[in-house]
């Protein structure tokens, strides 16, 4: 990659590059892996910019950025370098895409301002000022001082970050993270895209990876793959970026020149800490839609529950002529197709109340034709009230009432919603998590995390509510999967789509079990 690259990347950040020029960037970062990382820091860059600089008013959306010239460029880029295989997903949106998600409170005092990661593990760990204490902690942005013992941090995105202190780490968004001393075991899996981990003199980057990085006092560094393949570029000097294969190690010095030999063994540096037990949930449901009496029209659920004794039997309702719910082909076995015109299925579950932390994970299939009035909804439950906050529903994004992208998944309470950045309505299978991470004064806004195919969602607008899910009361509704809460006898108030493999959790997931799902459809072990 040379600096002639880096300026076309600005300039296509910025909307500044014709048609033309555009397709030929395309190429370049198709057969330049240096060049695609740059774009992906950059585009994470830009985002954090134009978040920081428009204000945090949490009651209104996110401002939308210039759209002049970026919209033939946003869906070039999409269209183009998807095409061709890369799968930058939300980099590739543009500037909105690239934003983090929002400014969050840590569900254990105030330390996450703006939360970004999660203390996951700790070993007899000593942190200097206000950190993490226990594991479950969220964690925001800003530095973060281990005089002593172990940690394992777990970005939004899915990298991991094993610290050994004594060490100084900045977090500076879900994707980049910087290692001002000490040492770190770091770990980029597939779904972390645009991952990058700093030193002070290099930054790293390749998703399945996993290495081994120490700096010392003097501004040294040294850095050992212990598995797949690294791309290294140099923030001082003359380095050129340089590919680092498994088993093999470099040593800098504090001005980024490579120095030859190095210091240690991986196994001397190498961190492994377990992830804690207190992150497993205590209890799922599970609706697969396998186990079926289709004479009852009747889904059994599976899973454990111990609060609430069981059967939560799913069961068609078919609330008019023209309703359809059927049984079809899903993404494993057995799915749902509801065609939009009040059909949809009730259980008896409750469903999580109050503001405590749950994960919501499904599949669906959705035709890209299909119209704004079947968005509504893929599973709601609670109470719908003029004082907000008493509902829960996930549906897909129409825009009547926001700028975010339009098909994205929306979380919503009564008042205030959440809304991703991948438009679901492809005619393809999506795996689609909710994260709510819960806690005192939680907010919709601010409280959750959208994951589409195990990647984590860029956040492209919100309107701020506290959570408080009122489960119970004449007016409360349990668990309902295609119908919106409080649309009994609004035909055009049901979904249209097929579903498949509908979960529930007590807790916040972690991406790791994120991606077991989307991967295995297999969920966590439970908590003993």
């Amino acid at each position: 990659m040379n600096r002639r690259i880096m300026e076309r990347i600005d300039a296509a950040l910025e909307g500044n590059l014709d048609e033309d020029d555009f397709r030929a960037l395309q190429e370049e970062l198709r057969s330049d892996p240096a060049a695609l990382d740059h774009w992906c820091r950059q585009a994470d860059l830009h985002g954090r910019l134009e978040w920081e600089l428009a204000g945090q008013d949490a009651a209104v959306p996110f401002p939308q950025p210039r759209r002049r010239r970026i919209d033939w460029l946003r869906a070039a880029a999409a269209a183009a370098l998807l095409a061709g295989g890369i799968g930058l997903g939300l980099l590739l949106a543009g500037r909105d895409a690239a934003a983090p998600p929002v400014a969050q409170r840590s569900t254990h005092g105030v330390f996450a301002a703006k939360a970004i990661a999660r203390l996951t593990g700790a070993e007899n760990a000593v942190w200097i000022g206000d950190a993490p204490a226990t594991p479950g902690d969220w964690i925001g942005d800003g530095p973060l001082e281990l005089v002593s013992g172990t940690a394992m941090i777990i970005f939004d995105c899915g990298a991991s970050v094993q610290l050994r202190g004594p060490a100084k780490l900045h977090l500076t968004s879900p994707v980049r993270a910087l290692l001002e001393r000490g040492r770190a075991t770091v770990d980029i899996p597939r779904q972390a895209y645009g991952f990058v981990f700093e030193t002070p003199s290099t930054e790293i980057s390749r998703r399945l990876s996993r290495f081994v990085v120490v700096v010392e006092d003097d501004g040294q560094s040294e850095i050992h793959v212990l598995d797949g393949r690294i791309q290294l570029a140099g923030k001082l000097g003359d380095l050129d970026a340089l590919q680092l294969a498994k088993d093999l190690a470099v040593r800098f010095d504090g001005s980024g020149g490579i120095l030859p030999g190095v210091r240690y063994e991986a196994s001397q540096l190498a961190t492994s800490v377990p992830e804690s037990a207190d992150l497993l949930p205590e209890w799922y449901l599970h609706w697969s839609f396998d186990a079926s009496d289709t004479t009852a029209g009747t889904f059994k659920e599976t899973g454990r529950h111990e609060q609430i004794a069981p059967p939560f039997t799913a069961q068609v309702h078919l609330a008019h002529p023209e309703a359809e719910v059927s049984l079809v082909p899903g993404r494993f076995g057995n799915a749902v197709r509801m065609n939009g015109r009040r059909g949809f299925l009730a259980t008896k579950f409750p469903g999580i109340s109050g503001n405590q932390p749950r994960t919501v994970s499904f599949w669906v299939r959705i035709a890209p034709e299909t119209h704004d009035t079947l968005a509504f909804s893929f599973l709601s439950w609670g109470t719908k009230d003029d004082a907000g906050g008493g509902k829960w529903q996930l549906g897909w994004n129409t825009g009547a009432n926001n700028p975010g992208v339009v098909g994205a998944i929306r979380t919503e309470v009564e008042q205030g919603y959440h809304i991703g950045s991948t438009d679901l309505r492809t005619g393809n299978w999506h795996h689609v998590v909710s994260v709510f991470t819960g806690g005192e004064g939680a907010d919709i806004a601010s409280h959750v995390r959208h994951y589409v195919d195990g990647r984590l969602e860029a956040t492209t607008a919100v309107r701020s509510r506290k959570v408080d899910t009122r489960t119970i009361g004449e007016k409360a509704l349990p668990l309902t999967l295609g119908r919106l809460l409080e649309a009994d006898n609004d035909r055009s108030r049901t979904y249209g789509g097929e579903l498949d493999e509908v979960y529930l959790f007590p807790c916040a997931l972690t991406p790791e079990q994120i991606e077991r799902l989307y991967r295995e459809n297999r969920p966590p072990e439970l908590r003993r």
